[in-house]
């Protein structure tokens, strides 16, 4: 391990390279050893906190990696100088580790798919293992991210409540009828000039500086190759459109539709009430409209009667890091062993006194 003295932090963070087997012999021929970023408390809050210290996972978002929580800006903090002031101000120690769950498409949405390789894995039995045996700090975890980092912390968890059990899902993915089907035809006029989809992404990666419309092409592409995998098709995976006639698919948007937490949600009903705290918050202005589709599952998970903690706030999907500051302490104070069951009955009395 190295410590990276750029941050002034009263904390530690250093950069390790960590194997993922999951991702061994993946179909982009991505990296397996993935550099991975640990953010440690001061020693002394190390000391005080003994066995019982959480460990917060951070799952960026697309087109993140996991240095680029390093970045400083001075008119924001980002998620490491958060942390501090969150454990600076209220005592509330905890570990953040940030691994890198970046494709050649941009991304994986943190799921196995035989397009991308073993993302799910690589975070649900890779990471835990590794945090078990060099960090030796035992399942439940805490999981938090914002966009494909969100909906990655809220499927991770609704499927694995046993080893995460503390949610934080910041302008995540949800509810595709809105968040996806806006982007197809732009996707559909930019790949018609070219003679395939391999010969897009060549371009794509050739270029200096690509145009908007490029990204949000390789995003569709990135999508498809983690919703719509299909190890038959040239690309091992399915677009949910027809290019040459612009149709909607519809067996291949099922697909898609069949990972949308909103339609998943029955699925795993009982994992999702398994959850020590489930924290849902959107800018009610995000150009995704990915605020329609929280309100969409908040309901639904009331529906359920699983107990959620949900909030919106008036911004956009951009820049909405410092909303990590929000949840952070509530992650935190769910998986603290001592004080846990006072906690869960603040944060009962809380919501029911918001109306939520």
């Amino acid at each position: 391990m190295r410590n990276w003295p750029y941050l002034k932090l009263k904390g530690k963070v250093d950069i390790v390279d960590v194997e993922f087997p999951s991702l061994k012999g993946n179909p982009l021929q991505d990296p397996w050893i993935r550099s991975t970023v640990i953010y440690s408390p001061c020693s002394n809050s190390l000391d005080a906190a003994g066995r019982d210290i959480p460990v917060i996972i951070h799952l960026p978002a697309f087109f993140g990696t996991s240095h680029q929580v390093l970045n400083r800006d001075p008119f924001s903090k980002n998620l490491f100088e958060q942390a501090d002031t969150v454990i600076l101000k209220q005592s509330l120690p905890f570990i953040l580790i940030v691994p890198d769950g970046f494709t050649s498409y941009g991304g994986s949405q943190y799921l196995n798919s035989s397009a991308t390789g073993n993302y799910e894995d690589m975070i649900a039995r890779d990471l835990v293992d590794w945090i078990q045996k060099e960090i030796k700090i035992p399942p439940p975890y805490g999981l938090i991210g914002r966009s494909s980092g969100g909906y990655g912390a809220l499927t991770l968890g609704m499927k694995h409540p046993e080893l995460f059990s503390a949610i934080a899902c910041h302008s995540g993915d949800l509810y595709f009828e809105w968040c996806y089907k806006r982007d197809f035809p732009e996707a559909i006029q930019v790949l018609k000039q070219y003679s395939s989809i391999r010969a897009f992404l060549s371009d794509f990666w050739k270029k200096e500086k690509p145009h908007p419309q490029d990204f949000t092409t390789l995003n569709v592409i990135a999508m498809s190759a983690c919703y719509s995998p299909n190890s038959r098709s040239p690309l091992k995976f399915d677009l949910p459109f027809d290019l040459e006639t612009s149709e909607l698919v519809e067996e291949i948007w099922r697909k898609w539709l069949n990972c949308d937490p909103v339609v998943q949600v029955n699925q795993y009903a009982e994992n999702l009430k398994k959850l020590k705290l489930l924290f849902l918050d959107c800018g009610n202005k995000d150009e995704y409209f990915l605020h329609l589709g929280a309100r969409i599952f908040a309901k639904y998970l009331k529906k359920i009667k699983v107990p959620r903690h949900y909030e919106e706030y008036p911004d956009g999907h951009r820049g909405t890091g410092w909303r990590f500051s929000v949840s952070l302490p509530l992650l935190a104070r769910s998986l603290q062993k001592t004080g846990r069951k006072k906690f869960e009955k603040a944060e009962a009395r809380n919501q029911k006194l918001k109306g939520i």
